[in-house]
C-alpha cells in the first residue's frame, strides 16, 4: 500500500509480477529512395499507390530517361506491400548525382521502423548500392534489396556488386505493362521484391524465405507466358548463379514467374539465407526494445531473472508458431543471464549481459528425391508400435529375441567404427527366424525388434515376389534387396516355407529353376547388412541347407493358460 492502514476495510493493491512481456517489432515497412516529380523533402509515410500519386506525382522521364521510383511503388504495393516510407532526391545542381541520392538516403536512416531498403534507380546511379549497404550494415536493423544491371553481365562472370549478410540481389529485370500506353517496358525488379518480402512477412512470418512466391503486376502475353521476364534463365545457369548469391527471377509452366533464389550475398555460410539473417534482425531488435525498462534498474539475481524470464517467453512464442527449430524448446533456444556471462567487474561498471542462443528455420533449399526400384506391390511398410512390455513369450525367447537386438547393434559398430572392409559384407548381416502357429507373437516380435532399433520394418509378400517365369524371381529379389540396403530396413518375409521349402531333386526344368531361385536367395542373404526375419508355421518344412545359415531360430510356443492369462 502507498500508506499505513489506518481503519477497517478491503483495500486492493497492485503488484509487479516481475515478466515485462516483448513484443515483436515490424518487419515488412520498406523504405524507398528515388527521383520524383514532387513531394515533400522529408520522408513521408505511404500506405497505398494513390496516395504516393496524390503526394509525390506519377510517372515520368528525367533527361529523356525513365526513373523507377514510381514504377517500384506500384510494384511494392501490388505485391502486398502495405507500408513504406519514401525520401525524395532533391538535386542541387542540374542534373542529378549521386550525392543528392546519398543525401536522402540518411534522412531514411532516422526513421527507425523502416526494415527493408531500396533503391530502383540503383544502376543508373552505381555509388547508391554501396551507401544502401552501408547503411543496413550501420543500423543492424535493416536489408538492402538490390538489382542486377541490364544487360546483366554473362551467368559465367555474373556476380553481386558487394558481400553483404545485410542485402540480397535479384536477376533479372522485369517487364511489366507501361502504365500510359500499355506497351511491354523494362524496370528493375527491387520494388516488386520489396512487396514479396513484406506479403511473406504478413502472411507466413519473417522466418519464411521470400521466395517460390509468383511476381505480381508483370506484363502478360498470352502466347508467351514467361513476357514477364527480361531474360528466361536457364537449371544450368542457375546453377552458377546460386552459389554467388545472386536469386534468379524465372518462369516456370504452370507456376508462372516466381522468385527462385532465397540467399544474400555473404560468403559466410551461417548467413547465406535471407530469412535466417532478417530472423535475427527481428529478434535483436525486438528485445533491444522490449528490455528498455531493464536501464537503471538494480543490477542482481532479481532483475536476471526477470530479464531471462521475458526473453524466454518471447523465444518461447516464436518456438511454438513454428519460427524456431527443435522438438523441445531447449533444442530451439537458450538464455543465460547469470554470474557465467557477467564478471564482478561487469557488474561494478553497470553491464548486465544475457547470452542467448537461437536454432532458426533453415529453408529447404534443395528437394532431394531418393527413388529406386521396389519389387512393385511385394513390400508392405508395418508401422513399429509394439514395446517389450507387449510380448507375452517365456524367459527363453524373450533372451533370443534380446539376443537378436544386440547383434543388429553390435554388428553395426563392427563395421563403421572398426573398419572393417564394407566391400566385404558377407556373412555381415543377421537372419532370424521365428517358427509357430498363427496368432503366436511372430509379427509382433518383428515389430518390437524394428521398434528397439530405430528402423523401418516391411512385410514381404512372397506372392508379389515369386514368379511363374523364369528368371523373374531373381529380379523381384534383387530389387528387394537393392532399395532395403539403402534403406537399412528389416524384411519380413512372412510364410517363407513357399520360397525356402526343402529343394528338390532336378527332374524337370522347373525343379532346376526353383532351386535357381533358392541359391540366389541364399547369397542375397549372407551379403545383406541388416535383419532378415524369415516367420514359418511349419519349421520342418524348410530346407536344411537353408536353416544351417540361420543365426538365430526362435521358436514361438502356441497361446495356453500360463503364457497369455
Amino acid at each position: 500500500m502507498s500508506g499505513p492502514i489506518s481503519f477497517p476495510g478491503v483495500f486492493v493493491e497492485e503488484i509487479d509480477t516481475g515478466n515485462k512481456p516483448i513484443e515483436g517489432v515490424p518487419t515488412s515497412t520498406c523504405g524507398f529512395v528515388g527521383i520524383t516529380e514532387r513531394g515533400p523533402v522529408q520522408p513521408a509515410l505511404i500506405t497505398s499507390f494513390a496516395e504516393y500519386l496524390h503526394t509525390y506525382g506519377g510517372y515520368f522521364k528525367e533527361d529523356g530517361k525513365d526513373r523507377y521510383l514510381t514504377y517500384g511503388i506500384e510494384g511494392f504495393f501490388q505485391n502486398g506491400g502495405s507500408r513504406c516510407f519514401v525520401a525524395r532526391v532533391i538535386s542541387k545542381e542540374a542534373a542529378t548525382n549521386p550525392t543528392d541520392f546519398a543525401d536522402a538516403l540518411a534522412r531514411l536512416g532516422k526513421i527507425d521502423e523502416i526494415a527493408l531498403l531500396c533503391c530502383p534507380d540503383e544502376n543508373n546511379f552505381p555509388p547508391i548500392t554501396a551507401a544502401l549497404i552501408a547503411q543496413c550494415e550501420s543500423l543492424k536493423y535493416r536489408f538492402a534489396i538490390l538489382q542486377a544491371p541490364h544487360p546483366a553481365p554473362a551467368p559465367d562472370t555474373h556476380h553481386p556488386p558487394q558481400a553483404s549478410k545485410y542485402a540480397a540481389y535479384y536477376y533479372p529485370w522485369l517487364r511489366i505493362p507501361n502504365p500510359i500506353n500499355q506497351v511491354p517496358m523494362e524496370i528493375p525488379p527491387g520494388g516488386h521484391i520489396a512487396g514479396i518480402y513484406a506479403r511473406t512477412d504478413l502472411e507466413r512470418g519473417v522466418h519464411r524465405a521470400p521466395a517460390n512466391e509468383i511476381i505480381r503486376g508483370l506484363y502478360l502475353d498470352p502466347h508467351d507466358p514467361a513476357a514477364g521476364l527480361t531474360v528466361q534463365v536457364t537449371k544450368a545457369e542457375q546453377e552458377l548463379l546460386n552459389p554467388r548469391g545472386v536469386n534468379v527471377l524465372r518462369h516456370f509452366a504452370g507456376k508462372g514467374n516466381l522468385v527462385w533464389g532465397a540467399r544474400t550475398t555473404s560468403p559466410d555460410p551461417d548467413w547465406k539465407y535471407v530469412n535466417v539473417r532478417r530472423l535475427f534482425i527481428f529478434v535483436e531488435e525486438s528485445i533491444e526494445e522490449g528490455t528498455k525498462w531493464v536501464v537503471f534498474e538494480p543490477n542482481g539475481e532479481p532483475l536476471w531473472a526477470r530479464v531471462s524470464q521475458s526473453v524466454s517467453t518471447f523465444l518461447r512464442r516464436l518456438w511454438m508458431n513454428g519460427m524456431l527449430q527443435g522438438k523441445t524448446e531447449h533444442e530451439a533456444y537458450f538464455v543465460r543471464c547469470d554470474r557465467t556471462t557477467m564478471t564482478q567487474d561487469d557488474i561494478d561498471n553497470g553491464r548486465l549481459i544475457v547470452l542467448i542462443g537461437m536454432a532458426p528455420i533453415k529453408p529447404a533449399e534443395f528437394v532431394i528425391f531418393r527413388i529406386g526400384q521396389w519389387a512393385g506391390g511385394s513390400a508392405h511398410r508395418i508401422k513399429a508400435v509394439a514395446k517389450w512390455d507387449d510380448l507375452v513369450l517365456p524367459e527363453e525367447q524373450l533372451r533370443a529375441l534380446h539376443d537378436i537386438a544386440s547383434h543388429v547393434r553390435e554388428g553395426a559398430t563392427v563395421i563403421k567404427e572398426w573398419s572393417f572392409p564394407e566391400k566385404d559384407s558377407r556373412g555381415s548381416g543377421i537372419t532370424a527366424l521365428f517358427a509357430g502357429a498363427s496368432g503366436t507373437g511372430k509379427s509382433m516380435a518383428a515389430e518390437v525388434l524394428a521398434n528397439e532399433l530405430g528402423l523401418d520394418l516391411y512385410r514381404i509378400d512372397l506372392a508379389a515376389v515369386v514368379n511363374k517365369f523364369i528368371g523373374e524371381t531373381e529380379k523381384n529379389l534383387k530389387r528387394l534387396f537393392d532399395a532395403a540396403e539403402k534403406g537399412g530396413a528389416i524384411l519380413f518375409f512372412d510364410e517363407a516355407d513357399a520360397l525356402f521349402g526343402k529343394r528338390t531333386e532336378v527332374k524337370d526344368s522347373h525343379d532346376r529353376f526353383a532351386n535357381i531361385e533358392t541359391n540366389y536367395f541364399l547369397q542375397r542373404l549372407d551379403h545383406y547388412r541388416g535383419l532378415v526375419i524369415l516367420a514359418t508355421k511349419v519349421k520342418s518344412a524348410l530346407d536344411a541347407v537353408f536353416l544351417r545359415r540361420l543365426r538365430f531360430v526362435v521358436n514361438f510356443p502356441d497361446a495356453d493358460a500360463a503364457h497369455r492369462a
